[in-house]
């Protein structure tokens, strides 16, 4: 039945308002859809998410994307957007084709704030990052990545014709569809293999753990290979020990970060002389090595660990209420959990709450802005001293975002 079952893509650019390792929000995700032979179907689109009425945006990321902060606040509420986007594009039917999981995880967050268990990545049939999975296909074919993570840039190295502007969010879903068409044509089993489904990625680990098999992965942030000793999978965590040359440390890959973790075998004498890393040491290396933890926790379990033994059971009650709405804090509640449900309503639900409410809501949200302002006004200045006074357009945006927090 699964086999009968008509697969397409979405090509999916996530638009952050500030960076992902930190409170994160998104202006909206740019998509189009294109049919199992990569032809496009339908129109292109932005599903546009209204902005949190407690956090300001970033003005680094709104300037780089041509984004006009005044127009935050015309999209849908977080709740209707996770919804629409599940519709859409988080189905088992989608393949999703990104530039960068990194950005893409901002809905994990999202999910985390709004009463949600942060799913929705693996709703999709797979994610593809096609930032990481070019660098290796670099790597493993001269050594060297390309210096540079920039979609714009990347493309135009490898041919992409013509100038696309970086507010013209819809047409820089051509870069990404060119450079998986790329993809398919210099290396089509690396990409064949990341393209597989979430649930065919959990069984093929499970059973590499059970026949002590290594695992390769390339690494974003230290621009490397890494290879993988997995210890054990629980959920969506690969508990490992890495070996990046150098040092076996302990780590813990989470799978909804969709990485690569291919059989170790894929290095070849050939590919171990162009990356100068050997198999036999790393595996070596790996045998040898004590077996250490990463105690590091994902921000889920973060958030659940945070939470009383009241909140824990009045979250896990919410989660299941069909009318959300009305989701009111017991009067046993912390008071972080009931501000979080204030949030929660205040951004989603505004019209269900009493006037004293919502006078506490607006309090509350003026107090974090007016925290947030000093840090947004210094970046702001720094933006101002680098941008091109020559460029009109830049130099408007830039009084914009000047002058929004203001109207706040």
């Amino acid at each position: 039945m699964q086999n009968s079952i008509k697969r397409k893509y979405a090509f999916v650019l996530p638009l952050p308002l500030n960076n992902p390792a930190s409170k994160a929000a998104l202006y909206g995700i740019a998509y189009v859809l294109a049919d199992e032979n990569l032809n496009l179907i339908g129109e292109r689109e932005i599903i546009t998410c209204r902005g949190l009425d407690n956090l300001l945006p970033s003005p680094n990321y709104l300037f780089s994307q041509g984004l006009d902060p005044f127009s935050i606040k015309k999209g849908l509420s977080e709740e209707e957007f996770l919804d629409t986007l599940s519709e859409k594009i988080f189905n088992a039917e989608t393949s999703v084709i990104t530039w960068s999981v990194r950005n893409l995880k901002i809905l994990e967050q999202i999910c985390i704030r709004n009463f949600r268990k942060p799913d929705i990545l693996k709703e999709a049939y797979c994610v593809c990052d096609v930032n990481r999975v070019l660098k290796l296909h670099e790597i493993l074919d001269n050594g060297v990545p390309f210096f540079s993570d920039a979609l714009s840039a990347c493309a135009t190295k490898y041919g992409f014709q013509g100038k696309i502007a970086k507010s013209e969010h819809t047409k820089r879903l051509d870069l990404l569809i060119y450079l998986f068409r790329y993809l398919s044509q210099v290396n089509g089993p690396l990409l064949r293999f990341v393209l597989r489904s979430y649930q065919d990625r959990t069984e093929a680990l499970s059973k590499i753990i059970a026949t002590d098999k290594y695992l390769l992965e390339y690494d974003l942030s230290s621009r490397s290979i890494e290879i993988i000793k997995p210890l054990s999978l629980h959920e969506d965590t690969l508990e490992a020990l890495y070996y990046d040359g150098n040092d076996v440390l302990p780590k813990n890959y989470e799978l909804t970060d969709f990485g690569i973790l291919s059989p170790a075998t894929v290095l070849t004498p050939q590919r171990e002389s162009v990356v100068n890393l050997s198999l036999k040491d790393a595996v070596t290396a790996l045998k040898e090595a004590a077996v250490t933890h990463d105690n590091d926790k994902g921000a889920y379990q973060i958030f659940l660990n945070n939470l009383s033994e009241v909140d824990l059971d009045h979250y896990q009650q919410s989660l299941v209420l069909k009318n959300r709405a009305f989701i009111r804090a017991d009067e046993k509640c912390t008071e972080s959990y009931r501000q979080y449900i204030a949030i929660f309503i205040g951004n989603n639900y505004r019209e269900s709450l009493s006037d004293n409410e919502l006078q506490k809501y607006y309090r509350y949200c003026s107090v974090q802005i007016q925290a947030q302002l000093k840090p947004y006004l210094r970046e702001l200045e720094n933006l101002m001293a680098t941008a091109d006074e020559n460029r009109t357009e830049d130099v408007a945006l830039i009084r914009r975002i000047q002058a929004y927090p203001m109207e706040l």
